[in-house]
């Protein structure tokens, strides 16, 4: 007996001392383990086993050993090994007899601790080695799941299980539904938004699992990619795809999804599918509904046009309730959003901004006035009445002074050529008054002043004037009668065409007896001018204007023509070109003195005399055939004149 229990100690101590030193490499280490042999199994060789046996296990060891019963095999010698005792829970010494047997059979007491000691739902997940592929449960530590995996055949630890219910057995799950870890303990929730803000309520497989877990501050829940999340159970659930712009079915496994997951398509519809159109539904082909954008409209089928919203989602092909956008009115929409856009005014043909909500609209909203004016008629109505005169395109029909409009309209000329185009008459152009019109513009132009009979300048606006508008003074005073009224009083008598009726003085197709022939310095001022008095009775007039003309006037005082300067304008009757025109037509004094003596009938007055009237002295009386030729005469040669018969 003494000597069983020294052999098995000694057993003990040889396999640790054989598994701790490396082969003996000196003569005293052999010697020594030779020692050690013979006194565990005696001098009989063949009861000691090879060496090869004392060092090494006989199979590959695995965690999935140590639930093994033990097997000391059947070959013929005694072998100290140790096995994993589940009911004890420990490792414990066996002899194994060198052949046969099973994995739960280890070298040494450390290395069988390592393997089965270890509590299984500790250890990571090993595949082991091998050719095989079994499928096999492991408990994840972090996820608090069991887990499947592909184990090998070989090597691995304890966490293998051969089934679910085994590694759920030995291992107690309890996970976190929460696919982001939290700070604090979980709050149940009762789903919608019973949770706080930053929160929402995960539905799992169980009451346990519906808990409020933290969500994305950036990403709204509709866009958040598809989860299916981790665990083993397989529920039915909905989610929205963002590409297909829809609610689909998936497989929820019950743990750590986002927030993308209804328990129904309708709770999905209501949260996710956003309408935007005002009438109907967008198009959809193949069951997915059509995304559309600026850059990419003709996507859209016939009778569908590109709803642009505030994001992908809402940008679709919606029914169109028109062919034509540009007849449509401004619509805002409806939403939360604010987004600037264009629309087409028909009423102004101009493309103008308003702010859209992002959803309900219709198909007179642009995303820029380029996009709005390149489909719409935009331009400006530059006539002060009415609208210009349309052309084919729909746009105003242009015109120039060479290319004229119906008689009904005139040509206004604008800024440019698109305000340059046919406006409704107002009236004769030389008799509108004069309209500077609307707008920034600075324009050099011409009008006609109907007081002055003149072409004068002035600055266009560039919008809503008039007629009475021209480019240049020729095309002014070609179009209306330009002429100075040279009459002191009224207006010069005018021909069919308004203008003035040009005289002649001494013409026989003068003025008519109303009129008198005013003498100007040329044509343009000889004008019928209204009045019919004795030229002779009325007083020197030299008008007005900056002319120095040589005329003659009556001196009703002297009875004589006498030369003045006329200023060209606004003189009268008693205004003749010649001494001899004025002498023939008022009653002109005869001077009947010597011709010494004439050349000073312009400053001297001829005295009457007669014989009890003497004349001063150095004059003498000149005795003529009349009293008005019965004078006083300077002293010198006294002779009588033939006598001149005058016309009144």
């Amino acid at each position: 007996m003494d000597r069983q229990v020294s052999a098995f100690a000694l057993a003990i101590l040889l396999s640790i001392v054989s598994s701790q030193i490396p082969p003996p490499n000196t003569e005293t280490d052999a010697t020594f383990l030779s020692a050690m042999k013979n006194l565990i199994w005696g001098p009989n060789p063949d009861l000691v086993p090879p060496s090869t046996l004392l060092t090494s296990a006989s199979v590959s060891v695995s965690g999935a050993a140590c639930t093994l019963p033990q097997q000391i095999g059947t070959g013929p010698y005694r072998i100290p090994r140790w096995y994993y005792n589940p009911a004890r829970q420990r490792c414990e010494l066996f002899y194994w007899s060198g052949c046969c047997g099973n994995q739960n059979n280890f070298q040494t007491f450390q290395s069988c601790q390592q393997v089965c000691e270890v509590d299984p739902c500790e250890q990571d997940n090993e595949s082991g080695v091998g050719a095989l592929q079994l499928s096999r449960w492991f408990f994840n530590k972090k996820s608090k799941l069991c887990e499947q995996f592909i184990y090998f055949g070989s090597g691995g630890n304890r966490n293998n299980f051969e089934t679910l219910q085994e590694c759920q057995a030995q291992c107690p799950e309890s996970p976190n539904p929460c696919a982001v870890q939290t700070t604090g303990p979980l709050v149940t929730c009762l789903g919608g938004n019973s949770c706080g803000g930053g929160y929402y309520c995960h539905s799992g497989a169980a009451q346990t699992t519906q808990v409020c877990c933290p969500k994305p501050s950036t990403l709204d829940r509709c866009q958040q990619p598809l989860n299916i999340g981790i665990g083993n159970e397989n529920l039915q659930r909905w989610y929205f795809n963002p590409l297909a712009q829809q609610c689909q079915t998936c497989v929820y496994k019950g743990l750590q999804g986002n927030e993308n997951n209804f328990g129904s398509r309708n709770d999905c519809e209501n949260a996710c599918v956003v309408n935007p159109c005002r009438v109907g539904t967008p198009f959809r082909s193949q069951g997915v509904t059509v995304q559309c954008s600026a850059m990419n409209p003709t996507v859209c089928p016939a009778g569908y046009y590109c709803h642009i919203g505030a994001d992908q989602s809402t940008s679709l092909c919606c029914q169109a309730l028109g062919t034509n956008p540009c007849t449509e009115p401004m619509v805002k929409g409806e939403g939360s959003a604010s987004l600037t856009r264009f629309f087409y005014d028909s009423s102004q043909r101009r493309c103008l901004t308003f702010n859209y909500l992002g959803t309900k609209g219709n198909m007179n909203n642009f995303q820029t006035r380029e996009l709005c004016e390149g489909a719409c008629p935009v331009w400006t109505n530059p006539c002060s009445v009415g609208i210009p005169i349309m052309g084919a395109d729909q746009r105003p029909m242009r015109c120039s002074h060479v290319s004229p409009c119906p008689p009904t309209h005139f040509c206004h000329l604008g800024f440019d050529e698109a305000t340059t185009v046919c406006c409704a008459a107002q009236g004769d152009p030389c008799q509108v008054s004069l309209s500077e019109g609307v707008g920034n513009h600075v324009i050099q132009r011409w009008f006609y002043n109907q007081k002055t009979r003149q072409c004068q300048p002035f600055t266009y606006r560039g919008l809503e004037g008039n007629e009475n508008n021209f480019l240049l003074r020729e095309h002014c005073e070609a179009t209306c009668p330009v002429w100075i009224n040279p009459c002191p009083q009224g207006e010069p008598l005018l021909n069919s065409d308004n203008r003035p009726a040009i005289c002649e003085i001494g013409a026989e197709n003068g003025c008519p007896t109303t009129h008198w022939c005013h003498p100007g310095s040329d044509p343009s001022t000889s004008f019928c001018c209204p009045g019919n008095s004795d030229p002779c009775v009325l007083a020197k007039s030299e008008g007005e204007g900056p002319l120095v003309i040589t005329r003659y006037y009556f001196d009703a005082t002297r009875r004589q023509c006498i030369e003045f300067t006329y200023k060209g304008l606004r003189g009268n009757a008693n205004n003749f070109l010649s001494e001899g025109a004025c002498a023939e037509r008022c009653p002109v004094q005869i001077d009947p003195c010597p011709i010494t003596f004439s050349s000073l009938a312009h400053v001297v007055t001829l005295t009457k005399c007669s014989g009890s009237y003497a004349c001063p002295d150095q004059q003498w009386c000149h005795i003529g055939a009349t009293e008005e030729t019965t004078v006083c005469c300077p002293n010198g040669l006294s002779f009588v004149q033939p006598v001149q018969p005058y016309k009144l």
